[in-house]
C-alpha cells in the first residue's frame, strides 16, 4: 500500500501534535518548523483532516436525527481556526460515544450506536486521532517522571 505525500505529512502532523501538546494547543508554525514542512501546506492538511470528516459525521447525524446538537452545529459552520479551537466539542460529540460508549452531553438523542456504526473510513481517523492524543499524554507523563527521577 502506498501512502501519498499528503498522507505521510498528515501522520507526521498528528504525531507531532500528540507528542508536543502538553494539554494545550500546539502552534502550527512550531509543527511546521519541527517537521520542516511549509505551514501553509500543514494548514491545508489540518483543515482536510478535521473539517472534512467532521462535516461528514454532521451530515449523517442530521440525516438520522434531524438536527445537530447546538455545539456541533456551531462548530460545523466555523472556519478552520474556529474549528481547531472547538476540539472539546468534537471530543464530546464523536470521541466519547465512539471510545467510551457515552452519549454526547449536548445531544438529546442516544447517539452512541450511531457514532459507533459510522463508516470505517470516517471512524478510524477519529480513533487514530484519539490514540495519538493518548500516546502524547503517555510520553508527557513518562518525560515528567524521567525528569523528576533524574533531578
Amino acid at each position: 500500500m502506498k501512502i501519498s505525500t499528503k498522507g505521510r505529512y498528515a501522520l507526521r502532523l498528528m504525531l507531532d501534535v500528540a507528542l508536543h501538546s502538553h494539554g494545550a494547543a500546539v502552534p502550527l508554525r512550531d509543527v511546521a518548523q519541527r517537521q520542516e514542512i511549509s505551514d501553509k501546506y500543514l494548514e491545508q492538511i489540518i483543515s482536510i483532516l478535521n473539517k472534512k470528516r467532521f462535516l461528514e459525521v454532521c451530515r449523517l447525524y442530521e440525516a438520522k436525527f434531524g438536527t445537530l446538537p447546538l455545539a456541533a452545529a456551531v462548530l460545523k459552520d466555523a472556519d478552520v481556526i474556529g474549528f481547531t479551537a472547538g476540539y472539546t466539542t468534537k471530543m464530546d460529540f464523536i470521541i466519547h460515544p465512539l471510545i467510551y460508549g457515552k452519549k454526547s452531553i449536548h445531544s438529546k438523542n442516544d447517539d452512541v450506536a450511531f457514532i459507533r456504526d459510522l463508516p470505517a473510513k470516517i471512524r478510524y481517523w477519529f480513533i487514530a486521532e484519539f490514540v495519538c492524543s493518548v500516546i502524547g499524554l503517555v510520553a508527557l507523563l513518562l518525560g515528567g517522571l524521567w525528569l523528576w527521577v533524574n533531578k
